[in-house]
């Protein structure tokens, strides 16, 4: 048995037939889970759950949208806002 790699990347970020071709990846590499989630911190949360890792630690804490939409975002870590 070969060994076992995980790569997780957003959709519009890779590649996918591009980085095989280049070896970037295996050729026999394959999708294993897709997330769809609206921030950085919320597929990484996804992500380690179904891969069973340790629950996934955010980098600094949750603060309130600045831009007044109601959400949370960490300022420390993606920056993103859900909406």
């Amino acid at each position: 048995m070969g060994k076992t790699e995980f790569t997780f990347s957003a959709a519009d970020q890779m590649n996918v037939y591009k980085d095989k071709e280049n070896g970037v990846m295996d050729k026999d590499a394959y999708l294993l889970h897709e997330i769809e989630a609206s921030t950085y911190e919320e597929a990484m949360s996804i992500y380690h759950l179904r891969v069973g890792f340790e629950p996934y630690k955010t980098n600094g804490s949750s603060k309130l949208c600045p831009k007044g939409c109601g959400s949370y975002f960490y300022p420390e870590g993606s920056g993103q806002c859900p909406y």
